[in-house]
Formats: structure tokens, sequence, C-alpha cells
């Protein structure tokens, strides 16, 4: 199979991840929801950066499946960011979908870094 049609789709996947996501939150079990609302708080500073952080990784996506170079740079960048960036945000408890879900998101973006940086496509990237 041609790896850039291999690359395009984990792009998409990576997306449907994302909405997977965001449709799992709305489904958390009450107890869930009970801890999470015992907990602190997230600062104000600590959600402006996740949408941030998000709006940077759905650019990188954008880039990345029309082949752009910056693309690739970006997304190396938000993806070592979300390495780091829960460190900074405290505690939170989720469901077992939810922890489902990121470890598929976190295999897609290892799959797609993989193939920008290591296969025969890194060639295609153009600026």
């Amino acid at each position: 199979m041609n790896l850039k049609i291999v690359l395009k789709r984990l792009i998409l996947i990576d997306l449907l991840i994302l909405f997977s996501a965001f449709v799992a939150v709305f489904f958390e079990s009450e107890k869930s929801i009970q801890i999470n609302e015992s907990l602190p708080e997230l600062s104000d500073t600590y959600l402006f950066f996740a949408v941030f952080i998000v709006l940077s990784w759905l650019i990188s996506l954008y880039l990345l499946y029309k082949f752009k170079n910056f693309g690739k740079k970006l997304y190396l960048y938000v993806f070592i960011i979300n390495i780091f960036y829960p460190f900074f945000g405290g505690i939170w408890v989720a469901d077992p979908i939810i922890y489902v879900i990121d470890g598929l998101s976190w295999a897609c973006g290892a799959s797609i870094l993989t193939l920008i940086y290591f296969s025969p496509v890194k060639k295609e990237f153009k600026n």
C-alpha cells in the first residue's frame, strides 16, 4: 500500500480519535464526575494553553495532510508538549473509555511521527 495513503488515513483516524474524546467526556460516569468536582479546579491559564495546544494540533494535522514541511515541525513540537503538559494540570479522574481513547491517540501520534520522519514519505514534505 502507498505510504502517502497510509499517512493520510492515520491523520483522519487521529481526528476521529479527537472527536471521540470530546464525545466521551459527555458520557462520563457519575462517580467520575463526583470525584472530579471534589478536586481543585484547573486554572484559566492551563485551560487557555489546552485550547491553544488543540488548535495547534489541528493545524499541524491539516498541514501534514497537505504535506507541508512546517506541519512536520509543528506536529513534533505539539507531540512533545503533550508529553509534559499534564504534569502542570493536577489530578483528575477519567473513565476507562477515556483511557483507551488516550492510548489510541498516543499510538496514532507515534505512528504518524514514525512515518513523517523515518519512512520514504518524509521526502514528500516540501515548503
